[in-house]
C-alpha cells in the first residue's frame, strides 16, 4: 500500500468535539494533520500507526493520543483485516487554561503536556476506557463535556509508555516530514528491488537535488547509505529465518546484485561476515 499525505479540516458541527466508532476492513488513512487532539482506542484488530517520522504496531487495547498539527495515519495489517476503534477529536478550547490550573485537573494537564510529543501505550484498563468513550456517543449538553474530562482523567491514570514524536512547527515542515515518512516506507517495501535515487524522488514528486537535501536533513545520512542499511537489516533477518538460503540467495533477496559488495557492506555494518552472523545466530538471537 502506498503512503500519501494530506491536511485534514474538521468541519464545525452542533458539538464542540467529535466522537465516532468504526468497524471495517482494510483501513488505510492518508497522512494528515488537523487543529484538534485525536484520541484513539483500538478495540480489536492490528496494524501500523505513524506519527510524524515514527511508526509502530498497534493491537486491541492500544491507545493513541495525537497532538494538534501532528502528522499521523493508521492502517490495517492487510486489506482483509478487521479493525474496530473509537476516535475522539477535541479542540483545546474544551480544556481552557483556567480549568487546567485547578488542583483536580493536574493529571489531565500533565497528560496533555506529554501528548505534545505524541503518546502511544497499551491501556491497563482498556474496558473502562472503552465504556467511557462509548458513553460520549450517547451524551449531550454539558454532561458531554464533563464526560470527556472524566475520560481524560482515566487516561491520565494509565501506566503510560511514551513515544516521543518531534513537534512539528508549521505546515511546510509537516509536508517535508510527511514526504520523508513516505520515502522511508517506499524504501522499506521495495529495498529488495533495484531502486535508485531518481525513482524514489519521482515517487514523492521531487527533483533529485531537492530530494537529496531533504533526505540528508531528515535522516542524517545520504540516500545510498540509508538504503544499504535497510538492505543489510533485511539480509540479517533472512540469514536467521531461512537457513536453507545460500549467502548468494540472501544477497539477491536483499537487493544486492554483487556478492562481493554484499559481503563488504555486511561486515562494515555488523562487524562480521554473513556466514559468521548466521553461525552466531544459531547460538543466541542477534538483533541487526
Amino acid at each position: 500500500m502506498e503512503a500519501r499525505w494530506k491536511n485534514a479540516n474538521l468541519a464545525d458541527s452542533q458539538f464542540s468535539y467529535h466522537c465516532y466508532q468504526f468497524d471495517g476492513k482494510g483501513v488505510e488513512e492518508v497522512f494528515h494533520a488537523h487543529d484538534r487532539y485525536e484520541l484513539v482506542l483500538i478495540i480489536r484488530g492490528n496494524g501500523e500507526w505513524c506519527l510524524d517520522t515514527q511508526s509502530g504496531d498497534f493491537k486491541g487495547g492500544t491507545v493513541l493520543l495525537v497532538s494538534p498539527q501532528t502528522l499521523h495515519s493508521f492502517r490495517s495489517a492487510n486489506s482483509s483485516s478487521q479493525l474496530e476503534a473509537i476516535v475522539v477529536h477535541f479542540p483545546k478550547s474544551v480544556l481552557p487554561r483556567g480549568l487546567l490550573s485547578i488542583e483536580e485537573a493536574k493529571p489531565i494537564k500533565t497528560l496533555l503536556e506529554k501528548a505534545k510529543r505524541g503518546l502511544i501505550f497499551e491501556a491497563s484498563d482498556a474496558e473502562r476506557i472503552r465504556f467511557r468513550m462509548q458513553a460520549l456517543l450517547r451524551s449531550k449538553g454539558m454532561f458531554r463535556i464533563a464526560r470527556l474530562h472524566v475520560l481524560l482523567e482515566l487516561i491520565a491514570q494509565q501506566s503510560i509508555s511514551q513515544v516521543v514524536v518531534e513537534q512539528i512547527n508549521g505546515m511546510k515542515s509537516s509536508t517535508a516530514r510527511a514526504r520523508f515518512l513516505s520515502i522511508k516506507r517506499f524504501i522499506n517495501e521495495h529495498c529488495e528491488k533495484p531502486i535508485g535515487r531518481s525513482e524514489v524522488a519521482a515517487f514523492v514528486e521531487m527533483d533529485e537535488a531537492s530530494f537529496s537535501r531533504l533526505f540528508h536533513r531528515e535522516a542524517g545520512v545520504t540516500f545510498s547509505e540509508y538504503l544499504a542499511k535497510v538492505r543489510i537489516q533485511s539480509a540479517a533477518r533472512w540469514l536467521m529465518i531461512r537457513k536453507d538460503f545460500s549467502i548468494a540467495e540472501v544477497a539477491r533477496r536483499s537487493g544486492f546484485k554483487n556478492l562481493s559488495s554484499f559481503n563488504k557492506q555486511f561486515k562494515k555494518r555488523l562487524g562480521m561476515t554473513p556466514l559468521a552472523y548466521r553461525k552466531a545466530a544459531d547460538i543466541e538471537p542477534l538483533a541487526p
